[in-house]
């Protein structure tokens, strides 16, 4: 797994978060990620004013993402396994930490 794709492909769903484009954010999500995402947006702020990618932590062919979303006056640390899909990284499950 390349820590560099993994990086861009995480700022990317962020930056999708913050612009409020869920369909794009979404389509960074496998179909057992996307039965996480309901739990997990529902501690996110509602309008996430920022998104930063905390770390990248490469482990073989996943890699754990740490992500900071800040609005609403609060923020939340999100953190998210990702893994080559469909030819791209794409987040394989994800959970507040």
């Amino acid at each position: 797994m390349d820590e560099q794709a993994v990086r861009t492909h995480a700022e990317g769903h962020g930056a999708a978060l913050v612009s409020g484009d869920l369909r794009k954010a979404g389509s960074d999500l496998t179909p057992e990620a996307q039965a996480q995402a309901p739990e997990v947006m529902s501690k996110v702020p509602k309008r996430v004013e920022s998104a930063d990618v905390v770390s990248v932590d490469v482990q073989g062919e996943e890699a754990v993402v740490r992500a900071l979303y800040k609005g609403d006056g609060k923020e939340v640390t999100v953190e998210s396994r990702w893994g080559e899909r469909d030819g791209r990284p794409k987040i394989l499950d994800m959970k507040v930490i």
